[in-house]
Order: structure tokens, then sequence, then C-alpha cells
């Protein structure tokens, strides 16, 4: 059997169904440190994230099937060239399905007075109120530029302290950790 090259991804079983699985699951257990901004990983935090994900990985059923997705066992090579066709072929063919956004009463004083304030209410708020100047003509373009920049950004900066909540979320929960180890008796 010929296994061409910069194709393993597609018919090494091990790749397939091995080593795929390990990065993803290693991935998974480093990725919440490395979002934090840590500099350096701790030989221990790679240690615990490794054995973790080798446990998962490393099973018999994920071995089988690397064998089973390559075609080798049972034979059929034409998985791979189903495969590579499939790539070429969805890539030119991506839709994103969205379901339309529940309306709630648009200008409600419940939205203006709810602690913490529900977001997506205000954002569909701010799209109806920028359509309604839009359709009013006695205002002019430019002070209607000027309205359209404060809702802009206030969202704006919704997101950003949304992210930046989150990234201290997940710092404490590494820093936490990394107390909790040295805490322990070694």
């Amino acid at each position: 059997m010929i296994l061409p090259p910069h194709s393993s991804h597609l018919t090494q079983p091990l790749d397939v169904g091995v080593f795929g699985p390990l990065k993803r699951y290693m991935a998974a257990d480093i990725d919440p440190i490395i979002r934090t901004g840590v500099s350096r990983i701790q030989k221990m935090e790679w240690l615990i994230a490794f054995v973790n994900a080798h446990t998962k990985a490393m099973c018999p059923r994920n071995i089988q099937s690397g064998f089973r997705g390559t075609g080798i066992y049972p034979y059929n090579p034409s998985k791979v060239y189903n495969r590579v066709a499939d790539t070429s072929s969805n890539s030119n063919q991506k839709t994103l399905s969205t379901t339309p956004p529940i309306s709630p009463t648009l200008f409600s004083d419940n939205i203006l007075n709810s602690s913490p304030i529900y977001f997506n209410a205000i954002h569909e708020a701010n799209i109806e109120l920028n359509a309604q100047l839009e359709s009013y003509n006695e205002i002019s373009p430019r002070w209607k530029k000027y309205i359209n920049c404060p809702t802009r950004t206030v969202e704006q900066q919704h997101a950003a302290n949304s992210v930046y909540r989150q990234e201290i979320k997940e710092q404490g929960e590494v820093l936490s950790g990394r107390k909790h180890k040295l805490s322990g008796k070694r």
C-alpha cells in the first residue's frame, strides 16, 4: 500500500484515529491557560493535560476507527477519495443557517430598568430606532449619522466588556488552580 506524501491526515490510521483526537483533547485542556495570557505553561499543567488526553485518545475504539477511516481495514480505498472530493466541493458551498431573532416589546420601560440590562433587547431597540430615524425626513442626514454613532459605540463597548469579563474569569480560574497545586505536598 502506498501512502502519498502530504496525505497522512487522510491515509495514516494513527493520524486519523488517535493523534487527531489526542491533539484536540490536549488543545481543549491547554487552551484556557493560553487564552489567559500566561507566558509559560508549567510542566505539571502540560503533563496533567497530556495524561488526560492520552487516556481519552488511546482506546481500542479510536485505533480501530483509524483503520476504518483510512479504508485500510476493511479495505475500501474509496473512503480517501470521497474525503478528498468532499473537502474540495464543500468549501464552495458553505451556508449559514440563521434563526430569526425573537423580538421583545421595543421601547418598554422593563428593558431600561432591568438589572443587568438585557442587551439583546437594547440592540433590537437600537435597530428599530435607527430605522425610524432614517424614515423621518425632518432630520438632516448629518444629524442622523451623529445619532447612529452613540448606539454603535455602546454596542462596541458592551462587546469589549463581555470579552474582558470572560478573560478575567479564565485568568482567575488558572491562577487559583496554580495556587491550589502549589499549596499541596510535593
